[in-house]
């Protein structure tokens, strides 16, 4: 669990209780930015067996119905085999408002601000003369509006870089590779999450948080490692460039993506998202120099 307490000036102060999850820890340097989660060098299994993937559709069916979950949802995540990652670390949560507001004001201005940032029900920064203001009780909601490039240009600001499709996975799913951050039961109390029904990306209030929700909430949602919002609230960038088959052609340690391409995987779901889509193994992909109300990310190092 963690408590927040606003200090003076506007910066965040993070002090954990490490009661339910034990979990190493990498410490950042930063007082006001929580310890980073230690992932351990080793194997795990990346994406899903034909079998398995044909066995996740089935229970997925069987919540939401037969034509509303596709026989082929998770066929570019068809591999089911085990890859070996160097040990890293991550970030607990995706990057907040106030996380990002600091860089705007000591690195990124103009460059890696967007004005739908200033929407204080979406995220909450607001540009004042030549200051990026946050506006209040948005500290701690996970920043939106943001492209790849900004993400990118955060994390070189921070001394942390993108995560790997395989070590954002890792993170999410474990060792054991379960479907879900917190195991291979779909739990959508779990998540801040979308509506299902005959329209795709529609947001649901009855999660309790009709946009994003604090990177704190939804706490039996984080992994074993203690590893929050890696399903739900925020699609996250990765670093990988998208491509349907490339999991058939990954190197088996270390995997980096493509070479080059069109869109860069995102991961993890958002609060538009339902069933398949806040599954851990799921891939998405978008324009690297899109934003939206609900994308966002998280680092490594």
């Amino acid at each position: 669990m963690a408590r927040i307490t606003r200090l003076a000036g506007g910066w965040v102060a993070w002090i954990f209780v490490l009661m339910t999850v034990a979990s190493a820890q990498c410490p950042t340097g930063d007082p006001s930015s929580p310890p980073m989660v230690h992932v351990p060098e080793g194997k795990f299994v990346l994406g899903l067996t034909e079998q398995g993937a044909r066995n996740f559709v089935v229970t997925l069916q069987r919540v939401y119905g037969d034509t509303a979950v596709s026989l082929g949802v998770f066929d570019d995540a068809v591999y089911g085999k085990p890859v070996r990652l160097a040990e890293y670390c991550i970030d607990p949560y995706p990057v907040t408002v106030a996380q990002y507001a600091a860089f705007l004001n000591a690195a990124g201005g103009e460059e890696h601000y967007h004005p739908e940032m200033a929407d204080v029900a979406r995220c909450g920064i607001r540009k004042n003369g030549q200051q990026f203001d946050v506006l209040p009780g948005r500290d701690n909601f996970p920043v939106v509006f943001v492209t790849w490039y900004d993400a990118k240009a955060y994390a070189a600001w921070a001394g942390r870089r993108l995560p790997t499709e395989a070590e954002w996975e890792k993170a999410a799913r474990g060792t054991i590779g379960t479907r879900f951050p917190w195991g291979d039961l779909l739990i959508p109390e779990n998540a801040n999450h979308g509506r299902f029904g005959p329209q795709d990306d529609l947001p649901d209030s009855s999660d309790g948080f009709r946009y994003t929700a604090p990177v704190t909430a939804f706490a039996r949602g984080r992994t074993a490692s203690g590893v929050f919002g890696m399903s739900g609230n925020v699609w996250e960038w990765t670093a990988d460039w998208y491509a349907p088959g490339a999991y058939q052609e990954i190197m088996i340690s270390n995997p980096t993506g493509p070479e080059t391409g069109a869109k860069k995987v995102v991961r993890g779901g958002s609060f538009r998202s339902w069933g398949p889509l806040l599954a851990s193994v799921y891939r998405g992909k978008r324009n690297p120099d899109a934003i939206a109300d609900d994308l966002g990310f998280r680092c490594v190092r």
